[in-house]
């Protein structure tokens, strides 16, 4: 095929760090397969808040595939300890003397609480404020990793489009071969109609001969029926948009496994009309190619 491919695989890895001040922003990002995009932020209860900015930002880099994004952040200041959040701690304390019918000399445990979500955080960010001001740190930091992984995604795909454009390349030898061997295919069964029409004479008895006229009504009927040129032709048109799909600098898997879903179904079409043993292992082939092509294409972005 000799072209010059984009494809993206979906699955990757990469980890970014970045230092603001006493502040150490960590960002790490895996993918997987996936039909549609979905991110899935890890984080601390105090990071989770930035969901929202973290999923637009992974949407500029990737399109298909579930995103793992993990953040941690660690204080090069020796406050690296739980961090208390006192109003959510008041929060929880008001609702639970409301909820229990409790006056202010009620006991309740301090101690139980710090387990509640959000009291005690493990780094160092845990108000609205610190977030909002650190948010460009933490967005570069995002997307160093999303680069560092998406590097990685497009070296797995060159490697994947080059066994691509071999297969491609095979389909389109067996289709040839086939292309050539159909009006072979074409005579032999009227040789084998005229010696049976033949046959057919001698065992009834009958002594006439079989005219070439009557041969070739019947041969042309037959031609007909074993007719595969369209298919030859749809499926040489499939592999030419192959080629193209394989060179548009988008998400090219979703057009792909639509095209190999057409693919099959004209080699499906040909090898059921061909009627002829070499014509149907070649269709094995491709088959066979087609189900290499599927599996690898599963994993184009």
């Amino acid at each position: 095929m000799g072209v010059v491919t984009v494809l993206c695989s979906m699955t990757g890895h990469g980890e970014f760090s970045q230092q603001c001040g006493a502040l150490l922003c960590v960002a790490e990002v895996r993918s997987v397969n996936n039909r549609h995009l979905k991110v899935v932020l890890r984080a601390d209860e105090s990071l989770l808040a930035m969901e929202a900015e973290v999923e637009k930002v992974a949407r500029d880099t990737v399109r298909r595939g579930t995103l793992m994004i993990s953040l941690k952040s660690r204080r090069q200041d020796g406050s690296n300890g739980p961090v208390i959040d006192a109003q959510i701690l008041r929060n929880y304390i008001q609702q639970i003397r409301s909820a229990a019918h409790l006056d202010s000399s009620g006991e309740i445990l301090v101690a139980a609480c710090l387990a509640l979500p959000g009291v005690a955080q493990t780094g160092a960010v845990s108000s609205q404020e610190d977030l909002e001001k650190n948010w460009p740190v933490w967005e570069s930091t995002i997307r160093g990793a999303l680069a560092k992984m998406q590097s990685m995604r497009l070296r797995e795909g060159e490697a994947m489009a080059q066994e691509l454009t071999s297969l491609h390349d095979a389909i389109r030898q067996e289709t040839k071969a086939i292309a050539d061997r159909s009006p072979e295919v074409v005579k032999l069964h009227r040789e084998k109609l005229r010696s049976r029409l033949e046959v057919a004479f001698a065992q009834s008895g009958l002594e006439k001969r079989v005219e070439p006229h009557e041969v070739l009504r019947e041969a042309a009927l037959l031609a007909e029926r074993l007719d595969i040129g369209e298919e030859i032709v749809r499926l040489g048109s499939h592999l030419t948009q192959f080629t193209r799909f394989m060179k548009q600098d988008e998400s090219t898997g979703r057009k792909l496994d639509f095209l190999l879903q057409e693919m099959l179904r004209e080699t499906n079409t040909i090898g059921s009309k061909a009627s002829d043993l070499e014509i149907a292992h070649r269709v094995v082939e491709i088959k066979a190619y087609l189900e290499r092509i599927r599996e690898l294409v599963q994993n184009v972005e």
